[in-house]
């Protein structure tokens, strides 16, 4: 390692010995025309290393603590062995990133720990104001709303693809809460009924964290009193909507739509009503605000210290760079926005999706989210924007996933929908019973005008509703969960709405142009109902014409087989995976729903289907019961014969019509 540092001045935050030696070791040019360069430094530290380091004000060492201080290794005395790797890209501008590994030594087994990427942000010059370094000490501060109002000014002037985004004309809720006049020095606020008073102007929305509920919310007994006035100072548990109120004021804004206070959370046709609206309500608001990193009413507003969030490093004659770059961590947003509380609950997935832009309150700063930006307090610039093909832009933001609008083709409408299906699946309801249904409804409303598609239970009626059905569970198989089959199900079982679980579309099936479909939705019939609980569920069944193929259990094997003996080849693999552990007992059939394209038959073959079992229905009626792929392995010379043992072509005269409820 070279003696001399090509890093000559520190400013801001800090760097330890260790974390700085990286700027000692030369750049070296890799790939044709030394358009990239890279240096590589290891070493060896311990856990008390990073605490002191932290301890120190070092960025590297503060950020390593955070991610990692809760790991079982972190109580670990032995030395651990750190890895920097610093990479420069100049074919388009300079960018550089640094990546910074933690793992066991070699001789413990070499387990990888913490793996962190930071960018280094070039600054132009002192009066910039993307490099003017974040100073206030709490995210309530004139500096963060300063920064909100400017984005949203930026946005609402040049941003084409929001502008066309948002709605030409006003609309207003039901209820909004009213802050009163921008000359109203009063903290009183007070719910309006928006079809009795002149209102004017835009409203905010709020997205909040429920957490245990208690607080205040608007009921059939509260209704008068929050007519009246919400002196939201004397609730307890209500920091979250005071510091929101609070926002709204600093933005210049008289209204905020608030779900618990604008909805009769103890009437169950008010909240039916208002929440089939939630398409209106996020889309006509001017603005979201999110308490992305509060659980419960912990509130928006967050301290901090921001002394090394702008380490700011002189780095000089390095390869081919020279300047002043500002150290920023790169996954800010996977861990501040993705990973966040807030986005873990189900009714936010619709609220990120329909909402036009959306201000983040996160732990440390606040983030900002439109279609053509996402932006935090320590890069004004855009999170991501200058990224190369190996650190993507953040997948949940809005520019990644664009206007609901703007989806052009069935392949784009079938991605996009897979996206939403699986954020929607893994996230989180307190009420899974009352609120599967209708907390996703808004989006598939709002897809369903603008497409002209009719809406099938979380499924589409076009294109390939069939090939739709293959939606999968991360079960490996029926012993590794103890999830059992509700009693009543709130939607049909071939719809992932009746299952309450991480579920999987088959995203990778829409980017084959040559499927093979091997079975064929004839009808749909679906009506929505009031179960006896006063929850929304759908009751219904398709008409699916297809091939059954039985199924027994082998007990020596522990698995499935066909029960027709000239099914039973050793080199046909069949793969179940059942929704429910209680889905064993009984018959089960298997149904192909497509095989693969022709160009993979060289080396295998392959069927995906559903299993089905028969339901309590008259008329062949069936329920699905999980997922079946048979797979063909080394065909060899008999590839053909034996490929024709299961029915690989099919026409709509082929097998039997069964209803699947």
């Amino acid at each position: 390692m070279s003696t001399n540092s090509y890093l000559t001045n520190i400013s801001g935050g800090l760097l330890c010995v260790c974390c700085r030696s990286i700027f000692s070791v030369p750049l070296e040019g890799e790939g044709y025309g030394n358009t990239s360069f890279q240096a590589f430094y290891k070493t060896e530290i311990t856990t008390q290393d990073i605490v002191e380091g932290a301890g120190a004000l070092c960025t590297i060492c503060r950020d390593l603590f955070q991610k990692f201080s809760n790991h079982e290794a972190f109580k670990c005395v032995q030395p651990l062995q750190v890895c920097y790797n610093l990479r420069a890209f100049t074919k388009i501008g300079f960018y550089v990133v640094l990546e910074v590994l933690l793992k066991a030594k070699e001789d413990n087994g070499g387990a990888s720990l913490a793996n962190m990427h930071w960018k280094l942000e070039q600054l132009v010059d002192a009066g910039d104001r993307h490099s003017k370094p974040v100073t206030s000490m709490s995210t309530g501060s004139p500096e963060t709303f300063e920064f909100v109002q400017r984005n949203l000014k930026i946005c609402d002037e040049r941003h084409r693809i929001c502008a066309a985004s948002r709605p030409k004309e006003n609309w207003y809720p039901t209820r909004l809460i009213d802050l009163g006049s921008r000359d109203h020095e009063s903290s009183t606020a007070k719910l309006v009924i928006t079809s009795q008073c002149q209102i004017s102007g835009q409203y905010v929305s709020l997205s909040h964290r429920w957490g245990d509920g208690n607080f205040l919310k608007l009921t059939s007994e509260t209704l008068p009193q929050l007519m009246d006035a919400i002196e939201i100072s004397t609730y307890p548990n209500s920091k979250t909507f005071a510091d929101a109120f609070g926002v709204t004021r600093a933005l210049g804004i008289r209204y905020i739509w608030v779900d618990s206070l604008c909805i009769i959370q103890d009437s169950p046709e008010d909240w039916l009503c208002e929440s089939n609206m939630m398409l209106m309500v996020y889309k006509h608001a001017y603005c979201n605000i999110a308490a992305t990193h509060a659980e419960s009413n912990a509130g928006l507003f967050r301290s901090r210290n921001p002394i090394t969030w702008s380490t700011d490093l002189q780095l000089t004659a390095y390869g081919p760079i020279s300047g002043t770059f500002r150290l920023l961590k790169s996954h800010q947003w996977q861990e501040e926005i993705d990973n966040a509380p807030l986005n873990r609950r189900g009714w936010v997935v619709q609220e990120r999706h329909i909402s036009s832009r959306i201000v983040n309150f996160a732990s440390e700063q606040v983030f900002w989210d439109c279609y053509e930006l996402e932006a935090c307090e320590t890069d004004l610039r855009g999170v991501f924007l200058r990224y190369d093909e190996n650190i993507s832009i953040p997948k949940a933001s809005k520019r990644y996933q664009g206007p609901l609008e703007t989806l052009r083709t069935d392949l784009q409408f079938l991605n996009k929908w897979a996206v939403i299906v699986h954020q929607y699946s893994t996230s989180e309801l307190s009420f899974p019973e009352k609120d599967k249904i209708i907390a996703i409804s808004s989006i598939a409303q709002h897809l369903q005008e603008t497409w002209q598609i009719e809406y099938c239970a979380g499924l589409w009626r076009k294109p390939v509703l069939e090939l739709q059905l293959y939606w999968t569970t991360p079960v490996k198989n029926c012993a590794s969960t103890s999830r059992k089959r509700p009693r009543t199900l709130r939607a049909p079982s071939w719809s992932w709405l009746s299952y309450d679980g991480s579920v999987v579309v088959n995203k990778e099936l829409y980017q084959f142009v040559h499927y093979l479909a091997l079975a064929r939705v004839m009808d749909v019939r679906l009506q929505q109902s009031i179960s006896a609980s006063d929850d929304l569920i759908l009751l219904g069944y398709l008409e699916l014409r297809c091939i059954l193929y039985p199924l027994i259990l082998n007990h020596e094997t522990k698995r499935y087989q066909a029960a027709d003996p000239a099914l039973r080849d050793p080199d046909y693999k069949i793969h179940t995976v059942f929704d429910y552990c209680d889905d064993l007992p009984g018959s089960i059939f298997f149904v192909p729903l497509y095989r693969n394209p022709s160009y993979y038959d060289k080396i295998s073959f392959l069927l995906h289907g559903i299993l089905v079992r028969p339901s309590e229905q008259p008329n062949s009626s069936f329920m699905r019961c999980g997922t079946c792929r048979v797979v063909l392995k080394s065909p060899g010379l008999n590839a053909a014969s034996k490929k024709e043992k299961f029915h690989v072509d099919f026409n709509e005269t082929d097998g039997c019509l069964i209803r699947l409820y």
